[in-house]
C-alpha cells in the first residue's frame, strides 16, 4: 500500500465532496513528494478509496533511450491485490487507450462489452469489473520519465495522461467531471511542486472539456507508432510489383517502399530495413508526396500527414 494512502474517515457519498475533501489531503501531502510517481501513486489509491473503483490505471506517453515515443502503463492500483496483471493489461486495454488518446474524448462509464471485444469483456466482469470510465487529458508541462529524480528535460515528453477507471457498478453521472477536475489540480500542484518540468512560459493549466487543436495530435501519437499501407484503389500497383516501384529514385524509399505489408509499423520498418530514424521520415516523405503509401492507427484509422510533415505539399 502506498505512504500516502488516504484516509476514509469522513467521506460524503457526494462525487463533489470526495473531490474537495480529497483535493484537501493531497495539498496536505503534496510538498513531502519526491517526483511524479509519488504523485501518481498516491492519485490512484485516492480514486479507488473514494470514488467507489475496483482498479485505476494511468497511462502515459514513454520516450525510449533511442528517442522512440509509445504509450505504456505508469500507475495500476486494484481494490483486490489478487486481480490477475494478464486480465488488466493487454493488447485489448492498449486499444482502448489509443482509441482515447486519438479522440482526446472523455467516456462516461459504460458496460465492460461496449468497449472490449470477446472474450475480454466477460473476463473483466467476472472479477467485479462491470463498468469502465475514461479520459484523455494534456498539458503544457513536460513529463519526466519513471522515478527520474534528475528532472532532465531531454529525458521529459510533453505531458499527456489517458485514466482508465473500473467500477462494480454504474459510476454517478459527475464522477469523471470530477475526477477530471481533481487531476487538473493535482497536475497545477504537481508543476508548482517541480515534479512536472515547465515547458514554455505560457499558462500550463489543462484545458476543460474543450477539444484541443488538431495539431495536438502529434504530440500524443508518435509517427514511430503508426502503420504504412499501399495506397488503396490502384489494383495494377498493387499486383506489379515492377509497377509498384517505378519511379520511386531514392535508394532508401525504395528499400522502403518493398517493405512496407501494411502491418508494421515505422519503428519495425526501422528494424527490418536497417533505415535509421532520421532517414526513414525522409524516405517516408517521399513516398507520400508519390501518393504511394498513406498512415494509419492501430485501429486502422487513416491518420493525416500534415501532422507529422506540415511543410509538406500533401
Amino acid at each position: 500500500m502506498s505512504t500516502y494512502e488516504p484516509s476514509d474517515e469522513g467521506l460524503s457519498t457526494d462525487v463533489g465532496q470526495q473531490q474537495i475533501q480529497v483535493m484537501m489531503q493531497l495539498m496536505k501531502v503534496v510538498p513531502t513528494m519526491h517526483n511524479i510517481d509519488e504523485l501518481f501513486q498516491w492519485l490512484a489509491y485516492a480514486l479507488v478509496n473514494n470514488f467507489d473503483l475496483q482498479l485505476a490505471q494511468f497511462w502515459t506517453p514513454y520516450m525510449s533511450s533511442s528517442g522512440m515515443t509509445s504509450t505504456h502503463l505508469r500507475m495500476m492500483v486494484a481494490r483486490d491485490p489478487s486481480l490477475p496483471e494478464a486480465v488488466v493489461v493487454n493488447d485489448q486495454m492498449f486499444q482502448v487507450v489509443r482509441r482515447l488518446i486519438y479522440e482526446q474524448r472523455t467516456i462516461a462509464s459504460q458496460p465492460v462489452d461496449v468497449l472490449f471485444p470477446l472474450p475480454r469483456g466477460p473476463l473483466l466482469k467476472r472479477y467485479g469489473l462491470n463498468y469502465c470510465a475514461g479520459s484523455y487529458m494534456s498539458s503544457n508541462v513536460l513529463l519526466p520519465s519513471p522515478n527520474n529524480m534528475s528532472s532532465n528535460p531531454r529525458e521529459a515528453t510533453p505531458f499527456s495522461l489517458t485514466m482508465l477507471l473500473f467500477l462494480s457498478q454504474r459510476g454517478p453521472w459527475d464522477l469523471m467531471p470530477s475526477v477530471s477536475t481533481l487531476i487538473k489540480q493535482a497536475i497545477q500542484l504537481a508543476t508548482n511542486r517541480g515534479l512536472l518540468l515547465t515547458a514554455t512560459p505560457t499558462p500550463n493549466f489543462m484545458s476543460g472539456s474543450e477539444t484541443p487543436p488538431p495539431l495536438n495530435v502529434a504530440s500524443t501519437l508518435s509517427l514511430f507508432a503508426l502503420i504504412p499501407r499501399g495506397k488503396e484503389g490502384n489494383n495494377f500497383l498493387t499486383s506489379n510489383p515492377f509497377a509498384r516501384d517505378a519511379a520511386i529514385q531514392d535508394a532508401r524509399a525504395l528499400r522502403l517502399h518493398r517493405a512496407i505489408n501494411g502491418k508494421k509499423n515505422v519503428a519495425e520498418l526501422c528494424r527490418s530495413t536497417g533505415i535509421d530514424k532520421k532517414d526513414i521520415s525522409a524516405a517516408l516523405r517521399l513516398l507520400l508526396n508519390l501518393n504511394r503509401i498513406e498512415l494509419i492507427n492501430v485501429a486502422g484509422e487513416v491518420i493525416d500527414p500534415a501532422l507529422f510533415f506540415p511543410d509538406n505539399d500533401m
